[in-house]
């Protein structure tokens, strides 16, 4: 029995040395045969046709160095995208809205577009923006290094119709270095409360040639700019429109108590009065002409020419109540018309989420909204646009609040606003006469865009 086994043993094992070489003759004839049918293959195959060329517009206002940033980083977007080509559409803020409505009119607007945060609310209910959800739920246009709160702003009914730019603060407090040091008073720090703010303001509020009149005020009129207005109403627990957005809200107790402070500290002699303010040159305003020791600003880039040594912060607080939030500087939207919605989407990625083109733009339209592009651009930046960001990074990490949306025809609120608030400086109106007459007006202006409905 064992001489069976090990006969059948032997027979097997050459049994599959024959196969394995017979099996290996036939690879070789089979790999010849299936090379050739693969060249034919390749032969008869259609090679995939290159994209169709597309031309697509964009337009942004700015000043000069924007423009020079912005073109760059169009021409790097088509050396990527070789069959794409951008045409620039740029200018300055004068009649950029006008025209960009007249161009809505006409449906002849540009493919993608920077405009206010402000008034998006406008263009969509007029139905001239294109809703972004497919692209973002495509991966064509990435959202997820960008801060929710400001992409929240423009979502209405469950479609996103805008990105923003870049971010900021929701206001800056500014302070005249050599003021405070010649008086030897300390500089604003963590906890700098709105009482802290007054008394400061007080204490640097000057007659510097001892001819009996203040030529150094402590304070420029912060309470006439929506950063501080806007923050005061809601740390007293008041809002700025109605849920609906068809009616103003901040012209109640909250609002006339904020510019019957204003009045007040006006009277009191520690704020720049208007007929001064009036005497400044276009384009400077009474913290670079040196008449006050404080102020606000929205974008502190305004004043990165000073001669002068100056300092940045958060804006003050109320002494119980903390809020802030960050706000796009300006968004982008895509014209509803356009016929190239998805390369507009991709130039639109592109600027957004490109490190070169980060790298590019640096803080061009405010602080990268990109929280990446944000931190890698920070080591590079001079040191103001440092301590910007870091005022931003601290907001964004400490708080939670977000604004609420604009009503349509803000930018015509807000231009009410200013007015009536001038009314109430040079004592034409009492406090509480002017928000009644802004109230009326607002609603009016808000009223108009829901009939065009």
């Amino acid at each position: 029995m064992k001489k069976v086994l090990k006969s059948a043993s032997v027979i097997f094992i050459v049994l599959s040395l024959l196969l394995s070489i017979t099996a290996c003759s036939k690879t070789g004839d089979d790999k010849k045969q299936t090379d050739k049918d693969v060249t034919q293959n390749q032969g008869t195959e259609k090679s995939p046709e290159p994209p169709k060329p597309v031309t697509i517009r964009f337009a942004w206002w700015g000043g000069e160095s924007r423009h020079k940033a912005t073109t760059e980083v169009l021409d790097k977007f088509h050396e990527k995208y070789p069959h794409i080509t951008v045409q620039p559409e740029y200018s300055g803020w004068a009649g950029y809205f006008e025209k960009l409505l007249t161009q809505f009119a006409a449906k002849s607007a540009p493919d993608l577009i920077q405009i206010s945060y402000t008034n998006a609310n406008e263009y969509v209910m007029r139905d001239q923006l294109y809703p972004l959800n497919d692209f973002i739920k495509d991966g064509v246009l990435r959202v997820n290094d960008l801060p929710e709160a400001s992409l929240d702003m423009f979502k209405i009914d469950d479609k996103y119709y805008a990105v923003p730019s870049g971010i900021m603060a929701n206001g800056y407090l500014v302070y005249n270095k050599d003021i405070f040091d010649k008086h030897e008073v300390p500089y604003p720090g963590e906890g700098f409360t709105w009482d802290d703010y007054i008394e400061t303001a007080r204490k640097l509020t000057k007659d510097t040639n001892g001819d009996g009149k203040t030529d150094i005020w402590g304070t420029a009129n912060i309470f006439g700019g929506e950063s501080v207005f806007f923050k005061m109403i809601y740390e007293q627990g008041g809002r700025l429109f109605s849920d609906d957005l068809r009616k103003v809200k901040f012209t109640g107790p909250e609002g006339v108590k904020v510019w019957t402070l204003a009045k007040d500290l006006l009277k009191e002699g520690v704020v720049v009065p208007p007929e001064i303010s009036a005497s400044n040159p276009p384009g400077v305003d009474d913290f670079r002409s040196e008449k006050c020791a404080l102020s606000t600003v929205l974008a502190p880039a305004i004043y990165a020419d000073l001669k002068f040594n100056w300092g940045i912060a958060k804006l003050p607080k109320t002494a119980d109540t903390d809020i802030h939030w960050t706000i796009p500087s300006m968004i982008y939207v895509m014209n509803n018309y356009s016929k190239a919605p998805k390369e507009a989407a991709m130039l639109l990625d592109y600027i957004l989420n490109d490190e070169e083109a980060g790298s590019i733009l640096k803080m061009e339209r405010g602080a990268p909204s990109n929280k990446n592009i944000r931190n890698n651009a920070a080591s590079s930046l001079p040191e103001l646009d440092k301590n910007v960001i870091n005022i931003i990074d601290n907001v964004a990490q400490t708080s939670t609040f977000s604004i609420e949306p604009f009503p349509p025809g803000f930018i015509e609120v807000l231009n009410i606003w200013v007015r009536e608030f001038e009314q109430v400086m040079y004592d034409k109106k009492t406090p509480e006469q002017a928000m009644k007459d802004v109230e009326t007006e607002a609603n009016k202006v808000i009223e108009k865009f829901f009939n065009e409905k």
